[in-house]
């Protein structure tokens, strides 16, 4: 087990890049080949859209608009 581990360790790369294929294989065995592309658009836009938001501080900028019509004092 701590020969995988290693392995895995050293060549992350191609393990993620391993696990991306299998993943898009089976997303095609299932929904069909322009289906699964969708699928997938729409995951990495979520994902860069989630990316975008979070680079701003969402607390900050949510505490900041509701308390927007507030009176400071």
């Amino acid at each position: 087990m701590e020969m995988v581990l290693e392995y895995m360790a050293k060549n992350y790369r191609k393990v993620l890049g391993s696990l991306f294929g299998f993943i898009f294989a089976m997303l095609i065995v299932i929904f069909g080949f322009f289906q699964a592309l969708l699928v997938l658009i729409l995951t990495v836009g979520g994902y860069l859209f989630g990316e975008a938001i979070f680079r701003i501080d969402l607390r900050k900028w949510i505490v900041e608009k509701l308390t927007e019509g507030e009176d400071k004092e």
